[in-house]
């Protein structure tokens, strides 16, 4: 974690080199609605002065710079605005590729689909009374990290090329923003805004890539929604700009990224040298793009249904420089973290009144792919039994796979793998592999099932595992630990290895579950020990009426009965000989 206050800024897209701040002189913080104001004009002054001014302004500041006090807003437990100065901008090299992997769990969402349908329903009556033509509707979600704030960046940034990424890391918060879009940029005296609306999916298939680009170029609610963002734009800007100079410079331009394309349009103008940064950017924030049309009715039905203020997520993160340029992204595609390892993002899109519900939906699914790339690098799976007819117990296995789906944010759906298992036709019992990776993609193999041998006995592995691995509860691909051991085991003629956990206790062997029966009773390590949570070992623990609690090598060594159990094999009973 870096310790001192740094704020780095990088075009990920073009590759070039990033420039960071460093050892601020002041810091400019808004808390209150009240200060936001005095806090910008602060920072243009400091900004005539000769300084770099660098930091973010929260959605919700939006509040302060109209006249229009109708809502009494939610507003986030962290400043409106936080913005810090500095002397100097330091060019900052390329970040090395060798870093620790972050990877990401515990994907929560906010926004119940009853909740999200039901608020679209009172958007659509909005949009059907005349209150507004465009509604930006959207939901906050959370995850955790592996990692500190620093790695999990420097794991993103990898597959997100955009051009205005950023990492905060400050007083009170770390923000890590891979934001596409632009909301303001000074230069001299023109002024651009290039806002994004019109969303389609990648696809790894080339033709069907190819059908949703030329989807999104020509569908008319997507152009649509975007003509509406661009005339919003067109009149904010006007309200600062010098007379006749606002024009569109593009529209219905597309982006490509890894997740999805992008329409975007961009407008520009001219203003007088003495406007100020705080003229300019009150006259266009918060951005339309993420408000809707018109901006303050827009807002105000945001704030009514909306369950959570937004925060620096549809804020806006940027820097001023002293010859008075400035520049500021929208802040979208964008994390804050604001404890050890709890990640807060948003994910929305603009709603008309011919927008469907479920599209919506997936739409903003999609808008957080940008994270599957941190856990890239491993599938889950599960271990089906075939009986040459059925699959044992699927219903748990496919309730245990989608529990880990949602909890590392892969993509699940119950009916693709039904599909693709109904169309087995192999008549031979088998071990069956499901996989699944984060990208949606499901591989099934299928795998003769090896006799159990006559008097099978196990060993005890000298590695140690972590019971508190976020992988110990779930069946991933990234079990070297158990592969090796479990090969080294069985060419020396052992049914199977057990392992212990880093406090010495039985946790569970690389390919089972573990029953022992001390003074008649039954009992089996605790899921905190480090032991998976098996289809089979559920089923003995109600059968054998057992009970589960740590266990020692001693009392698993003199256990009067040792029974291995997965889902492929049932229960093997076993002996212990020696370490491996």
């Amino acid at each position: 974690m870096i310790d001192d206050i740094f704020l780095l800024f990088e075009d990920t897209k073009k590759r070039h080199q990033g420039f960071s701040f460093t050892q601020p002189i002041s810091r400019l913080s808004a808390s209150t609605l009240d200060e936001v104001k005095s806090c910008l004009v602060e920072a243009a002054q400091w900004q005539n002065k000769g300084y770099y001014v660098a930091g973010y302004v929260a959605y919700e500041a939006g509040w302060a710079l109209t006249s229009k006090k109708s809502r009494k807003p939610k507003l986030p437990d962290y400043p409106l605005v936080d913005f810090y100065v500095f002397k100097d901008k330091n060019i900052f090299n390329a970040i090395s590729a060798e870093h620790e992997q972050a990877y990401i769990y515990n994907f929560k969402k906010h926004t119940t689909f009853e909740k999200y349908k039901s608020d679209l329903e009172e958007i659509f009556a909005h949009l059907h009374r005349g209150d507004s033509y465009q509604i930006n509707y959207t939901q906050r979600r959370s995850f955790e990290s592996t990692a500190d704030s620093w790695t999990t960046y420097q794991t993103l940034r990898k597959s997100q090329r955009v051009e205005f990424a950023a990492y905060l890391n400050l007083k009170d918060l770390q923000v890590l923003s891979f934001s596409p879009e632009l909301f303001i940029k000074k230069t001299g005296t023109i002024v651009r805004t290039k806002p994004m609306k019109g969303t389609a999916a990648r696809s790894d298939d080339p033709n069907e890539d190819r059908r949703n680009k030329e989807f999104l170029i020509n569908d008319e609610k997507n152009r649509a929604e975007n003509v509406m963002i661009v005339d919003l734009l067109r009149n904010d800007l006007g309200r600062v700009a010098k007379p006749g100079s606002v024009k569109v410079a593009s529209f219905f331009q597309l982006e490509e990224y890894e997740t999805v394309f992008q329409m975007t349009s961009e407008i520009e103008c001219e203003v007088e040298e003495q406007k100020t940064f705080e003229e300019i950017f009150t006259a266009l924030f918060p951005c339309g793009s993420i408000t809707g049309a018109p901006k303050i009715r827009s807002m105000e039905i945001i704030n009514d249904l909306e369950s959570e203020p937004r925060g620096i997520y549809t804020g806006a993160i940027g820097y001023l420089e002293p010859n008075g340029d400035f520049c500021f992204n929208v802040a979208i595609r964008t994390l804050v973290q604001t404890n050890n390892s709890h990640f807060m993002f948003g994910a929305g899109g603009g709603i008309l009144i011919d927008s469907g519900i479920e599209d919506e939906y997936r739409e903003s699914d999609l808008k957080g792919r940008f994270l599957n790339s941190a856990n890239s690098h491993f599938s889950l799976f599960e271990t089906i039994f075939y009986d040459g007819r059925s699959f044992k117990n699927l219903p748990d296995h496919l309730a245990r796979l989608e529990k880990s789906a949602d909890y590392f944010g892969f993509d699940f759906s119950f009916e693709d793998i039904k599909n693709q298992l109904q169309k087995i036709s192999n008549k031979e019992p088998a071990r069956v592999k499901l996989s699944l990776w984060n990208d949606h993609r499901a591989q099934i193999e299928f795998f003769a099932i090896d006799p159990i041998p006559p008097n099978p006995e196990v060993v005890i592995s000298t590695t140690r595992i972590n019971s508190a691995s976020i992988f110990q509860r779930h069946k991933t691909s990234r079990r070297q630990l158990y592969d090796d051991q479990y090969k080294k085991a069985r060419a020396v003629g052992f049914y199977e290895v057990l392992y212990l956990n880093e406090d010495e206790e039985v946790a569970e062997a690389s390919r089972h579950n573990i029953f022992v029966r001390i003074d008649g009773r039954w009992f089996t390590p605790p899921i905190s020990s480090g032991a998976l949570p098996g289809i089979e070992r559920a089923r003995a623990l109600k059968d054998l009426n057992a009970l589960e609690k740590p266990l020692a090598l001693d009392e698993v060594r003199h256990a009067q009965e040792i029974l291995l159990t997965n889902s492929v094999r049932g229960r093997v009973p076993v002996k212990l000989r020696g370490s491996l």
